[in-house]
């Protein structure tokens, strides 16, 4: 932030400044590095998917340790919303999802949303099941609000294309040079998801291509292993990260990595994003998601 300098921070005071300012956060702070902000941390994706929806967001605000409340917002055509999140950590749990209710109508918003990275208690659905006015998820089940066109569009193309059932392991082999190009020696892998799985959970941003004849089945393992992450991104939103299939000869036009992403996003799978899509992109890539 400009004029403002410091060399040393309690945990409590680092924390609530990336709360307050979560574009400092994204761009400068590994996010592994800070404990304790598991709400905060899920607070700050909802966000991120709210807007990218179209909403206004408002009024973040940590409720004690396990809470983070914001107002989210849209007014559009015949469409108005005026909705109170409630992120929450661990479990949703029927208390605090009641607590959300109570908040609801004696506020006067239309509706709450309780979200959780992963659990939600039977007895919480059940509540809002009888409830008009209030909804639970889980992080991946929010993210199909944003995503759900991809998730279907991705898990068709697979099961048409019967790739679970005749999909057979590929092995792969690295290509070692010298510092003049010359190939030294091949490296030779059984199967290639497991080197693809130890790629994806590297730290750094290396670059990786899968070269192959025509016929190879450089096609059905993208597929493939497409499906087989988005299993896993589902199981685990939190911890996995989300594939992405773009096929490039959809998208002969494009000139720019930005132009493509835009493009698959908006015009092919026709998310309900607002603005760039390729922004939001960069956002959640830059979390590793």
């Amino acid at each position: 932030m400009p004029g403002y300098k410091a060399t040393v921070w309690a945990r409590h005071d680092l924390a609530r400044f990336l709360e307050q300012h979560p574009d400092v956060w994204e761009r400068h702070v590994s996010l592994t590095l800070i404990t304790g902000t598991s709400v905060r941390l899920l607070a700050s994706e909802v966000e991120t998917w709210l807007q990218a929806m179209g909403y206004r967001v408002s009024g973040r605000q940590s409720l004690g340790d396990d809470r983070v409340e914001m107002v989210a917002e849209m007014d559009k055509g015949t469409i108005r919303q005026r909705l109170l999140i409630r992120c929450l950590d661990g479990e949703a749990d029927v208390q605090r999802v009641a607590a959300l209710a109570d908040a609801v109508r004696e506020r006067g918003f239309a509706e709450g949303w309780a979200i959780a990275d992963r659990r939600v208690a039977s007895s919480a659905r059940e509540l809002a099941r009888d409830n008009t006015a209030l909804r639970v998820f889980n992080l991946a089940e929010f993210m199909r609000l944003t995503f759900g066109p991809y998730f279907d569009a991705l898990t068709e193309l697979v099961e048409e294309s019967h790739i679970p059932e005749y999909y057979v392991d590929l092995g792969c082999c690295k290509i070692v040079t010298d510092a003049e190009g010359r190939e030294v020696r091949r490296e030779r892998y059984e199967i290639i998801d497991d080197y693809i799985d130890d790629w994806l959970k590297e730290r750094g941003k290396m670059h990786i291509s899968i070269l192959g004849g025509f016929g190879t089945g450089k096609t059905w393992f993208c597929r493939h292993y497409a499906y087989r992450q988005l299993q896993r991104y589902l199981s685990d939103p939190v911890r996995e990260r989300m594939p992405l299939l773009i096929t490039l000869r959809d998208f002969t036009k494009a000139m720019a990595a930005q132009q493509l992403i835009n493009d698959a996003l908006l015009e092919k799978y026709k998310l309900p994003l607002v603005g760039s899509a390729f922004e939001v992109f960069e956002r959640m890539n830059r979390r590793g998601k």
